[in-house]
């Protein structure tokens, strides 16, 4: 993806950071991955190892390396970010098999909640 960057908000620190939308984006801790990608954009999800590997409809991928690692009882999450602004959360199980996709929207959480957590908007 031209000129697009992930944003990785580590649950313990709350920081953000952005890293340019690159083959291999490995995360040091458990994070809040949000790609600028709508679900209608991706082709499929697979899991390799702790590796996370998403492919697009264009056939590009991206491996987030460890997603899958949890620590202390903290595991990543995934959220997509649509051409429009709008949130998606992957919601997950474990052992992880697929996410299911929900509509978040940030005015909900700052009006009460919702039950969003706040790692959810990076």
């Amino acid at each position: 993806m031209n000129n697009e960057t992930i944003a990785i908000t580590g649950k313990a620190s709350s920081q953000t950071t952005e890293q340019a939308w690159a083959g291999v984006v490995t995360l040091d801790a458990p994070s809040t991955v949000t790609l600028p990608v709508g679900p209608e954009e991706i082709a499929a999800f697979s899991q390799s190892g702790m590796d996370l590997v998403v492919t697009l409809q264009n056939g590009e991928q991206i491996v987030l390396a460890d997603f899958f690692v949890q620590v202390d009882g903290m595991r990543s999450e995934l959220v997509l970010e649509d051409a429009n602004g709008v949130l998606w959360l992957g919601q997950y199980q474990t052992p992880w098999q697929e996410f299911a996709f929900a509509e978040v929207n940030e005015e909900a959480m700052a009006a009460g909640g919702g039950g969003i957590p706040p790692w959810v908007f990076p």
